[in-house]
């Protein structure tokens, strides 16, 4: 009801776009919000350490960051193929950045997972919220970044990782795929196979030297479409020329 009234209307992907109605979906724009690609940059080199956690003597550092250890956001998939993934790599560590404590059944549903894959303690590490620049220092100094989810709108993790040049496992879902390219900016994964997603992160870390362009073209795929000075500007123009519409419609006594 709200859409069919409104003046202007926007959505941050095609595939958001595609889930309404087509009368509707006619009249919505696209438009993300935008990254800011100055803040999360490269920085080659980059090493994790912060207070309670020191990462900087780990030679290769996976990493997986989100608001929270949800299903739909393929963590239970992710943690399933660790052992095979530590098995495979005796010299990689494993950085996860989420609220382990969300409450319910999130909770509980974590609590049977830890049990049913036991993992090396001393090679993944649990960190929760922290600051921006220190989710960022993740980001810069991840040797693979797996951000997974299921048809569900992007969250700003995925722009981010990409902006700051992260090697990318993604999922091999629909809203992913309008922005990653497997092969060319970053690789696609099964949403259900761990297995096949800890081969591919065991082969992207045995490979990791030789994926600068793989690298410097995520970063490239988010300056040219996302970037938060583009997008500011569309949006800018879209809210003025939605006033100067409105400004100009009859009014009711008129009508």
């Amino acid at each position: 009801n709200a859409l069919s009234e409104c003046d202007l209307a926007v959505t941050s992907t095609l595939w958001q776009r595609e889930q309404y109605p087509p009368a509707l979906r006619e009249r919505i724009h696209v438009v993300h919000e935008g990254v800011d690609t100055t803040f999360f940059s490269p920085k080659p080199g980059e090493r994790f350490r912060v207070e309670g956690c020191d990462l900087s003597a780990a030679r290769e550092l996976v990493t997986f960051s989100g608001r929270g250890l949800e299903p739909f956001r393929g963590f239970p998939q992710f943690y399933r193929s660790l052992p095979a993934l530590l098995a495979a790599r005796p010299e990689c560590h494993v950085l996860i950045m989420a609220s382990e404590r969300q409450g319910g059944d999130e909770t509980l549903s974590f609590e049977r997972l830890r049990q049913e894959v036991p993992v090396d303690p001393r090679r993944v590490h649990f960190v929760g919220f922290r600051p921006y620049e220190e989710y960022r220092m993740l980001l810069r100094a991840s040797t693979v970044h797996v951000y997974f989810t299921a048809p569900f709108a992007l969250s700003a993790g995925l722009f981010e990782s990409m902006s700051c040049g992260c090697l990318l496992v993604s999922s091999d879902t629909e809203p992913v795929r309008e922005v990653v390219s497997h092969g060319i900016n970053g690789f696609l994964c099964d949403f259900w196979d761990s297995d096949q997603l800890a081969v591919m992160t065991a082969e992207l870390l045995a490979r990791s030297a030789a994926m600068a362009p793989v690298r410097a073209a995520a970063r490239r795929r988010i300056l040219t479409a996302y970037d938060l000075r583009t997008q500011i500007p569309l949006h800018t123009e879209l809210l003025l020329d939605a006033y100067d519409q409105w400004e100009r419609r009859p009014s009711r006594v008129d009508e």
